[in-house]
């Protein structure tokens, strides 16, 4: 089974005086556009990431706590399988690889880094292979000459990996929200757009000098927004330079029946609870509902989450929670509390665009069908769906 993807965004407007009204209900009228496709997605679209900091010296003693062998955490972890673990993030612009942190200071690092060991990465791609993901590794962009990436520590670490036979479990990434790099906050240094092209290209290189990590992927360059003038200058510079060496172009943002569509609707008000009607070939069908929401008097704070009014728990270490929907009768309407979330299934839909695509497509997936956006002052209702078809 394969899957096909569609985006669109209702809203509508709403009154100031209404955002403090107490269980005020709003009808929305939502009608997904199942005959256009714009763009394709891989199986691995979803992913999941281990964030860098978590090496940071005011968070490392939860890092040695964690125990990466742990039959519950891998249960929770080969759920996504298969998808990317990704290790990334702000923390890994400077993280040093089974270095002392104060023998860095010659290569010309703006602050002071943090410090991942062989044991470390070790548990990262072991925690990979265990549940059949793929680690993709963020690189230390900010370690730098005067101007280019010093990829010194880094080969360091491509050794150690090729030595061990990692690379075939790894693909790498470098550097994390480069637009971001002149933020006066975040103490990094500059680099230029042209240059963040160079650096990949050096990546590269160096992949090439190892016969069992010349084949793994190369992503970047992570911008945080494409619709910055910075990120929107650092993508088109990495593409133009760089994008024969790059398996994608990054930035941060179950099998149903053949033909099968899946909703997401999100209700990010905190007063007011919204009626989804589905018009157009959607609108008489059956949906399996899903409903998402926190538990207990913390409400968004809680650890605890509710699916269709039932706590969600792990009873043992090798058993996920059973996820039961609600059918709802043909033409009903969806009630979305504030603060919720839920997935709306429409099982027999049998939408024709799927088997259109999937005539069309080889070697991907997902297809992005359509995507709009209409803010409205306070509330908005967020609805995403895709479709299932059989190659």
């Amino acid at each position: 089974m394969h899957s096909m993807v569609l985006f669109v965004v209702v809203s509508f407007p709403l009154n100031v005086e209404s955002v403090f009204a107490s269980n005020e209900t709003r009808s929305v009228q939502v009608e997904i556009d199942t005959k256009v496709s714009i763009n394709r997605v891989d199986d691995t679209f979803i992913g999941f990431t281990i964030d860098a900091g978590n090496l940071n010296p005011d968070n490392i003693h939860w890092w040695r706590k964690l125990n990466f062998s742990s039959p519950k955490l891998l249960t929770l972890v080969s759920e996504f399988s298969p998808t990317v673990l990704r290790f990334g993030g702000l923390e890994a612009d400077w993280l040093m690889y089974n270095r002392a942190a104060n023998v860095v200071s010659s290569l010309n690092m703006t602050r002071k880094a943090t410090v991942m060991t062989w044991a470390d990465m070790k548990k990262l791609v072991l925690l990979a292979r265990a549940t059949g993901n793929r680690l993709v590794f963020g690189l230390n962009i900010q370690t730098r000459y005067v101007k280019q990436w010093n990829p010194t520590n880094a080969i360091e670490l491509l050794e150690f990996c090729s030595q061990m036979g990692y690379c075939k479990d790894i693909d790498w990434e470098l550097g994390n929200e480069p637009e971001n790099f002149d933020d006066p906050d975040r103490n990094q240094a500059k680099i230029s757009p042209e240059q963040i092209g160079e650096d990949f290209l050096m990546l590269n290189k160096l992949l090439s000098n190892y016969d069992n990590c010349r084949h793994s992927a190369i992503y970047g360059p992570d911008i945080g927004s494409s619709t910055l003038p910075e990120g929107g200058k650092i993508l088109a510079s990495v593409a133009n330079m760089a994008g024969n060496v790059l398996k994608a172009l990054t930035f941060h943002q179950s099998s149903y029946q053949p033909g099968a569509v899946t909703a997401f609707a999100l209700n990010a008000d905190r007063t007011v609870t919204s009626m989804l009607k589905f018009n157009g070939p959607l609108g008489n069908q059956e949906i399996d509902f899903y409903l998402i929401e926190a538990d207990g008097p913390d409400k968004l704070l809680s650890k605890w989450v509710k699916l269709n009014g039932v706590r969600l728990v792990v009873s043992d270490d090798n058993t996920m929670p059973r996820l039961r929907s609600s059918r709802l009768s043909p033409g009903s309407s969806v009630r979305l509390p504030p603060l919720t979330m839920a997935y709306l299934v429409f099982p027999n839909a049998r939408i024709q665009q799927c088997s259109v695509v999937a005539s069309l497509l080889s070697n991907s997936s997902s297809v992005i069908l359509s995507w709009s956006l209409h803010p409205s002052n306070f509330l908005f209702i967020f609805v995403c769906s895709w479709c299932t078809y059989a190659p």
